[in-house]
């Protein structure tokens, strides 16, 4: 990235310079990407393995396929010298493409290191399979309204997070945007499992929901928009816009 930012700054200048650009920058600034890091793994004979060469066996030590004990290493950035790499086609075979996006940009701010971890994207799938579990529950027949006692709360706290993730995707938190997302989830879950807001409050919700979830896991967001009845495509969209938000003690 520094070389390119430096060959890009070079022709711009060269071609100011003979007056075939009226420009003296080609960038504002530079942001500078962490890397995804990995466990690694060497044989018993010092050689390297990577990550689907390993397992666990049941005394909790790294084996090999021959099941010879594996020797741990540091936490390295992945290279294919190291063998520490994880191949995206079996993530996305294994989970899908969402859940992948959904760990990476979780995990930690963009400008850090990532570490790559089976147990990050377990807990990424089960966030994504619980949404839409959640949208099918709102959705059903069987969902009947107890008392509509929640539905000012839960429309205010969705238009706050709106503010929130919207903020934070501006200034590149998206670690921290997700974790609004995660918030937000929780008190849709809530709100359902009490059956304590209409059904066509949590449709409203949900069309927001979709949206805010199109930069991070847009395969489910173009499914849940088709899921509430929507013929267009989510992603050709306005971002959501929160509405008047009502000071907590003046909800009903």
């Amino acid at each position: 990235a520094i070389l390119h930012l430096l060959y890009s700054r070079f022709f711009i200048k060269a071609l100011r310079d003979v007056n075939l650009l009226n420009l003296d920058e080609p960038f504002k600034g530079l942001f500078t990407q962490g890397m995804v890091t990995h466990q690694t793994f060497k044989s018993s004979n010092n050689q390297w393995l990577s990550p689907n060469e390993v397992s666990y066996n049941n005394k909790n030590d790294y084996v090999d396929e021959l099941n010879q004990k594996v020797k741990v290493g540091k936490v390295e950035k992945m290279s294919k010298s190291k063998k520490n790499v994880v191949d995206p086609s079996t993530i996305i075979n294994l989970y899908g493409a969402d859940t992948a996006r959904w760990f990476m940009l979780s995990d930690s701010p963009p400008e850090r290191d990532l570490e790559w971890t089976e147990s990050g994207i377990a807990s990424s799938y089960k966030l994504v399979n619980k949404i839409w579990t959640l949208l099918e529950q709102a959705l059903s027949s069987h969902y009947n309204c107890l008392k509509d006692e929640d539905s000012d709360f839960v429309i205010n706290e969705t238009n706050k997070f709106i503010n929130k993730i919207t903020e934070n995707i501006e200034r590149f938190h998206y670690n921290k945007s997700i974790a609004n997302l995660y918030e937000l989830v929780n008190i849709i879950q809530d709100t359902i499992n009490k059956k304590s807001s209409s059904k066509k409050t949590l449709e409203n919700i949900f069309s927001k929901l979709s949206l805010l979830l199109q930069p991070f896991i847009p395969h489910l967001s173009e499914e849940m928009w088709k899921k509430l009845g929507n013929n267009d495509l989510a992603i050709k969209q306005s971002w959501p816009k929160a509405e008047k938000i009502i000071e907590e003690k003046n909800l009903k």
